[in-house]
């Protein structure tokens, strides 16, 4: 009997393009987009690349900048992308949540969920 649902991968090129999008769309530079994500800009470089991007930086993209996972991911437009009247303004300090992972973790990670979902 074959396996009818399977796990929908996004196409991480196509992730680092709506990334980008929307980091353009609210006139930010890399840095400062990067900045704001507390992630270093090679960082946010690889992922607009199409580098795998965590759950975690997904995420916190997502509730920063008022759009959803699902829009990131796969591109379904549950929330406009760019800025909307009601969208909050966004800090220009990085937030202290995620402040505790570096930038190889955050990639060690990301590798690791890139081998669990070849399982």
């Amino acid at each position: 009997m074959q396996e009818t649902s399977k796990a929908q991968v996004p196409n991480y090129e196509e992730v680092g393009i709506r990334i980008k999008e929307l980091r353009v769309s609210h006139d930010l530079s890399q840095k400062d987009f990067a900045h704001t994500l507390n992630i270093s800009q090679g960082h946010l470089s690889r992922v607009e690349k199409g580098a795998i991007i965590s759950a975690a930086l997904c995420d916190l993209i997502a509730e920063k900048f008022n759009t959803s996972k699902e829009y990131l991911l796969y591109g379904v437009k549950a929330k406009p992308l760019g800025i909307t009247s009601s969208a909050a303004p966004v800090p220009k300090s990085p937030s202290n949540e995620f402040s505790s992972f570096s930038l190889e973790q955050t990639d060690s990670i990301a590798g690791a969920n890139k081998q669990i979902k070849k399982l």
